[in-house]
Order: structure tokens, then C-alpha cells, then sequence
């Protein structure tokens, strides 16, 4: 390719499969959809009617690395826990439509600590 023009190398001998172009998008939603949101992964996977073109098992272990990437990290000190307050990295975990996580990490100082 050179600027905006096209160089065929060599020219294909089939159409294009529309059914792996249909796979690939709802495995593409199937990723979005568990990065970004709270909900099972059944229920997302029954929700984009998934299982005409992708097995559970196998968009199960999709969706299950792509939450767990986009989760946050663990914290090891409690800077870091304030840090995921601050970024709102912890409003997506709810519990019945409730915030799990609604408080703020602060410093306390006290005057009889050396």
C-alpha cells in the first residue's frame, strides 16, 4: 500500500465467509460488553443471542480474561486503595443495585504518635 492506494499481491479465490465475519462481531461485543459491565456473563451471552454462532464454553473463557483484565488491580498499600477511590475504578461493583465500595480512604493523624 502506498498513500492511499491498494497493491493486490494476489487476488483471492472465495467470497468472503460471512458466517466467521459473523462470529468475529459478536465475539468482538461479547468482549466489550465484559469489560464493561456488572452483569453475569450468562446473561450477556444470552442477551446478544450468542449461541447461534459461539459455544458458551468458549465465550465463557473469553468473557471471564476480558473482565478479569479490565478489573483493577489490587491494592498493596492503602494510597493505592485511595487512588482507585479517587479514579473511580470502584463504582462498577455493586450489590443489588447498590455501591459495595462507598467510602474513601483518609489519612488520620494523632498527635501522641511519634
Amino acid at each position: 500500500k502506498e498513500g492511499n492506494e491498494v497493491q493486490v499481491i494476489q487476488r483471492h479465490n472465495h467470497e468472503p465467509n460471512e458466517n466467521e465475519v459473523t462470529k468475529i462481531n459478536f465475539k468482538n461485543i461479547l468482549k466489550r460488553r465484559s469489560e464493561n459491565e456488572i452483569g453475569s456473563l450468562n446473561q450477556i451471552y444470552e442477551e446478544e443471542n450468542a449461541v447461534a454462532h459461539y459455544s458458551w464454553k468458549t465465550a465463557e473463557n473469553l468473557m471471564r480474561s476480558c473482565r478479569k483484565r479490565s478489573l483493577p488491580s489490587l491494592s498493596n498499600t492503602l494510597r493505592e486503595l485511595a487512588d482507585q477511590f479517587k479514579l473511580n475504578l470502584l463504582n462498577r461493583y455493586q450489590a443489588g443495585g447498590e455501591l459495595i465500595f462507598k467510602a474513601a480512604v483518609k489519612e488520620h493523624c494523632r498527635r501522641d504518635w511519634p
